[in-house]
């Protein structure tokens, strides 16, 4: 059975692998993968979708790690 171009629209997949918020400049954003490589441009916030990672990944378990060394960079810059 062959697929019409109409039916492989319907299935492929609408998200891309995860990325973070690296710099916001009014509604649109400069992102950056998870090796903190940055991505050529800047998406508008209509583009992007909060990601939550499932508690027990690996994924989860990078992202806690992320957080607490970027909580412990923005303390050690504020000098608390």
């Amino acid at each position: 059975m062959m697929m019409s171009i109409g039916s492989d629209k319907k299935i492929k997949a609408h998200w891309s692998v995860p990325h973070r918020i690296k710099s916001r400049a009014l509604n649109s954003y400069t992102l950056e993968d998870l090796e903190g490589r940055e991505l050529n441009g800047r998406f508008s916030a209509r583009r992007l979708r909060e990601f939550v990672a499932e508690e027990g990944t690996d994924l989860f378990a990078d992202q806690e790690e992320f957080m607490s060394s970027r909580r412990e960079q923005v303390e050690a810059e504020d000098g608390t």
